[in-house]
């Protein structure tokens, strides 16, 4: 085949990863029209496109499998959740089939990067389209949430699709989706891509990515997400130490100061300056108060405390099976009627917890090793340098989420995928390394 055709081939590769990676985060930061997802038929066509690219290249076939160990893990996991709904008494729905579907996409993206043919610099542009793709989901959603939040608290008016796809009340803040913990994500992710990006730019370019910046965190903080609270000033200073360290302090120095100028004037001139009652606005569809006191408070089912008391009923209730063997997904059924009104499924909301409870300790070591070992590969991007290493801020960002609202390891999509990047590109570093030491000796 033609050099022009194969290397318009591998750009939509590319195009095409890069958004089966991003379209989850879509997908938690607003509902989908009608309820249908993007993803699966989008994401369908990532394995035959590869396939296909790899023999066109070779004029054979010579696909490798890729990391063999996360492909285990994955394979663990995958049959763990299958002996998991064999041994339950009913069928606990078909979120489980989106989970195994999300864990067979991760081996797919695996797969994909490992038989490609991109140097360090390709992986480099990739990793910079993916962040660029971040931010503009997060720009997308965090201005149409800034409008929701705005219709709300000054006409009391309701965003009709947004009303429509939420299965409890009129989401918070500007959050677009009920779980706002995972909108927030989005926003966060898209904060952490914008930093990374705007870091080479001139002063110019510093100075209004830095004003974005700032308006996605005021987004995020407004979305009610205690956790995006606490995680978005700890990532942003992790990587803010990362991208001194990379490009020296002189170099971000716009970027940040910008950003810090905006958060501590602009507030101050709002308070001294504007007619605004901001306890109303504080308090008007959106209790800061009430957001603050539930922190610790175990009475609410919306505080850390709840938290607590999930992860200590899950550890009682394991004490009536056998943990070596777990005991299916029925445990769902009592979790729902244990912490609400058996109409729902419930769970620990600790992936760990889960697995013991559905496989046993078989499922939950293949859960610990699935997030250490994706974890461990994002530190080792970041040991190997370059731009690759910037993956690692919004994976832990992610596995906080994930770690502690996530009913098994697969549950939420942004995670596992991020970590299969993480993986892939960390296998075909070291593959490169190898091959060129072999070259050179």
């Amino acid at each position: 085949m033609q050099r022009p055709v194969l290397e318009m081939l591998d750009k939509w590769l590319r195009a095409l990863l890069i958004i089966v990676l991003v379209l989850p985060f879509l997908g938690q930061g607003i509902p989908y029209p009608g309820g249908v997802s993007l993803f699966v038929p989008i994401a369908a066509l990532l394995l035959p496109a590869t396939v296909l690219l790899r023999i066109a290249q070779l004029g054979r076939p010579g696909l490798v499998i890729g990391d063999p160990v996360f492909i285990v893990i994955c394979a663990v996991v995958l049959l763990s959740y299958a002996y998991g709904i064999i041994l339950s008494a009913d069928f606990p729905g078909f979120t489980l089939l989106r989970d195994a579907i999300t864990g067979i996409m991760a081996i797919v993206v695996v797969f994909t990067i490992c038989n490609s043919d991109w140097t360090r610099s390709d992986r480099e542009s990739l990793v910079k389209s993916f962040a660029l793709a971040l931010l503009i989901v997060g720009v997308f959603v965090g201005a149409l949430g800034a409008v929701k939040f705005w219709l709300f608290v000054t006409r009391g008016q309701m965003i009709g699709f947004i009303a429509a796809a939420s299965s409890g009340p009129y989401p918070w803040g500007t959050s677009l989706v009920s779980d706002y913990n995972f909108y927030a994500l989005t926003i966060l992710t898209a904060i952490l891509a914008a930093m990374f990006l705007a870091a080479d730019r001139k002063i110019v370019g510093q100075v209004l990515v830095a004003s974005l910046i700032a308006g996605l965190f005021v987004i995020g903080f407004l979305a009610g997400s205690r956790r995006f609270w606490l995680a978005a000033p700890l990532f942003m200073v992790m990587q803010g130490f990362w991208l001194i360290g990379r490009n020296g302090i002189q170099r971000v120095a716009p970027l940040f100061s910008t950003f810090l100028a905006l958060l501590i004037v602009v507030p101050l001139m709002i308070v001294l300056i504007a007619d605004v009652d901001m306890k109303q606005v504080m308090t008007s569809g959106w209790n800061l108060q009430y957001r603050l006191s539930t922190f610790l408070d175990a009475t609410s089912g919306f505080g850390l405390g709840s938290r607590f008391e999930l992860w200590s009923a899950a550890t009682e209730r394991l004490t009536g099976i056998t943990p070596w063997f777990g005991s299916g997904f029925d445990y769902m059924r009592w979790f729902s009627c244990e912490f609400g009104d058996c109409g729902g499924s419930g769970y620990p909301h600790m992936p760990l917890l889960s697995a013991y409870l559905y496989g046993g300790i078989v499922a939950a070591i293949a859960v610990a090793a699935l997030y250490v070992y994706t974890t461990i590969s994002g530190f080792q991007l970041l040991v190997h340098g370059g731009a690759l290493g910037w993956l690692l801020f919004p994976i832990l960002a992610a596995l906080l989420f994930a770690a502690i609202s996530a009913n098994g390891p697969l549950s939420i999509r942004t995670h596992v995928l991020l970590g299969a990047f993480c993986v892939a590109i960390m296998y075909t570093e070291r593959r490169d390394t190898v091959e060129r030491r072999l070259s050179d000796g």
